[in-house]
């Protein structure tokens, strides 16, 4: 019998179920089974375009990759995890070999696997393989769905890491989405002064006047205050945000380019770049990270549950991830359960 059920997205823009059997892992791997996943933003790039970037789609692939689950099955060399634990999911796999890897920013290997894309299947199935060091054990008193969350946490702790200290400083978001929004907590957090949140949404601003936001700026009302932030945060990923962050840095600031534009390219003046002798930072996935992100979620410092707004079963992944798409101003993080009575007294 066939029971990995899993989802596939086609370059053609389609998608469909399809059955295949159980994975078994190899020496160094464990098969997890998944419990929840998190809807990303690149998902959804993935599914509507076919690409996000310079990465694109040649063949039928599984996305999702913001994962927990439980261990189904070990390798012959895994002594780290057994099974029935409770694990997180890691889904950049570097060599660990290269220059990159062995200075601490695998997020650059040059072999860089990342589940959920172009060159390997994400976790929108009930069974995956996964090489075992890629594995975050999952706290007893978590549940699976905060361990979906630990992923897009994880990207926000490494943004605010190209950012450098904030501490008493003030900072500027646009785009609050889901990242935004974590940026933000986590930014709070760590300690930050004043968060400055910017957007075209009002729904969402007031979301992040609950969340983390100081001050809320409504950009198609307003016009984002000139030198009013030490850091500026891009995650939007429109070349209209992209010139304003520009604008919005304080002299001496650094922007951390974050959002992904659908075009690649963007306008920067780079008079304000050199007059005002900004730090412009890009920030990619993450390395270390998780343990902090972890603690964040865990300890209670960062709500990142604050962030979901819809749920739907696995069985529904094509309803989920097109309500997702289709409905940018309603949504902010969609989280995919699986079988969840099954194994956790239904408590996600």
């Amino acid at each position: 019998m066939k029971e990995n059920l899993s989802f596939f997205v086609t370059p053609e823009h389609t998608s469909y179920f399809e059955a295949g059997e159980i994975p078994v892992p190899k020496e160094d791997e464990v098969v997890v089974k998944t419990m929840v996943t998190g809807i990303c933003g690149s998902d959804i790039h993935f599914y509507l375009e076919g690409k996000v970037g310079a990465f694109a789609l040649t063949k039928p692939y599984i996305p999702g990759h913001e994962s927990s689950g439980i261990i189904h099955a070990v390798g012959a060399k895994v002594t780290r995890f057994r099974v029935g634990q409770r694990v997180i999911v890691e889904p950049g796999i570097p060599c660990r070999v290269c220059r990159n890897c062995v200075e601490g920013r695998y997020n650059l290997c040059e072999s860089y696997v990342f589940m959920s894309g172009p060159t390997a299947d994400g976790t929108f199935r009930r069974y995956f393989p996964i090489r075992a060091d890629m594995l975050h054990c999952m706290p007893d008193e978590m549940s699976f769905e905060k361990g979906a969350l630990v992923e897009p946490l994880a990207v926000a702790v490494h943004i605010l890491k190209r950012a450098g200290s904030v501490v008493g400083k003030t900072i500027a978001i646009f785009g609050i989405g889901p990242i935004g929004l974590l940026v933000g907590m986590t930014a709070k957090a760590l300690g930050c002064g004043k968060v400055i949140c910017i957007d075209i949404n009002p729904d969402r601003l007031q979301v992040a006047r609950a969340c983390c936001a100081d001050v809320v700026i409504n950009s198609i009302e307003e016009t984002p205050w000139e030198n009013a932030a030490d850091v500026v945060f891009e995650t939007a990923g429109s070349p209209v945000t992209v010139a304003q962050a520009f604008r919005t840095a304080a002299p001496g600031g650094t922007i951390v380019q974050v959002g992904w534009l659908k075009k690649d390219t963007a306008e920067i003046d780079t008079s304000l770049l050199l007059a005002k002798e900004l730090n412009y930072v890009a920030s990619y996935n993450y390395a270390n990270d998780f343990p902090a992100a972890i603690e964040l979620l865990n300890s209670g410092r960062v709500n990142a549950e604050r962030i979901v707004s819809h749920r739907f079963a696995f069985e529904n992944t094509d309803e989920a991830i097109a309500y997702t798409a289709n409905n940018p101003k309603d949504v902010l993080k969609t989280l995919v359960t699986y079988d969840m009575g099954e194994e956790n007294g239904g408590d996600v």
